[in-house]
């Protein structure tokens, strides 16, 4: 049906109400705090290449990514949102994807978990576009064809189908980059808690070597003083 509503509109309907601009999109999807070990950083870094290598318009998602890309990229110009580093809610990806629906072409840079200990940056490619091909032939198929009445039409129903898509899509790669952070995060604390315990050890030894120290200056002095005695 939708190849066919495609060829009726000499191939140029678009059957989205999105409303393309043609243009192709950056988005970075960082933190609003830190503690998430190297991750955020090498995402940035990704970022940033691209950034520089590119003329597409860019989005920016959390505090941390916005005070460093300001910092490396002073003046370029970009979209900023805050988004929470612990859920993905519906009025905030609704806002997202509005914005992201414009586009023709999304690029995501955001971390991608690939297990417990390594955490990749990864460049996620979506654009929403409805991938049309020519119906297998069937020569077994029925003379017969089921008609069927779409309301409010056909068209209408596509494009919703194909929002929700394209907005599922988006929060899959949401979850993904909470996901690897939040593992991340697991790692750089159990190193942090591991170092902690070897500078514990660290300062137990010295404090006895100053106790002992200190107790033998003591005797030191008090035999030193006994030739006084007499």
């Amino acid at each position: 049906e939708a190849e066919k509503l495609r060829v009726q509109e000499r191939k140029k309907l678009a059957l989205s109400q999105f409303g393309r601009n043609g243009k192709t999109v950056c988005m970075l999807l960082s933190a609003n705090t830190g503690l998430y070990g190297d991750i955020l950083p090498r995402t940035l870094g990704s970022f940033i290449d691209e950034a520089k290598a590119s003329a597409a318009d860019l989005i920016v998602v959390g505090k941390r990514g916005k005070f460093f890309f300001e910092e490396l990229l002073p003046g370029r110009s970009y979209a900023y949102y805050e988004f929470s580093d612990n859920r993905v809610t519906y009025e905030d990806m609704q806002l997202i994807v509005k914005q992201l629906a414009q586009y023709d072409r999304i690029r995501i840079f955001h971390g991608q978990f690939e297990n417990r200990l390594l955490q990749d940056v990864h460049i996620s490619e979506i654009s929403g576009k409805i991938p049309f091909a020519p119906a297998a032939k069937n020569t077994a198929r029925q003379k017969s064809e089921t008609r069927y009445f779409f309301e409010p039409s056909f068209a209408d129903i596509l494009s919703f189908f194909q929002t929700q898509v394209f907005a599922s899509l988006i929060e899959q790669v949401f979850h993904e980059s909470q996901l690897s952070k939040l593992v991340s995060r697991m790692v750089l604390l159990d190193r942090t808690s591991s170092r902690i315990d070897e500078e514990l050890t660290r300062a137990t030894l010295l404090r006895r070597r100053l106790h002992h120290r200190v107790m033998n200056k003591k005797q030191l002095d008090a035999m030193s003083g006994m030739p006084l005695w007499h």
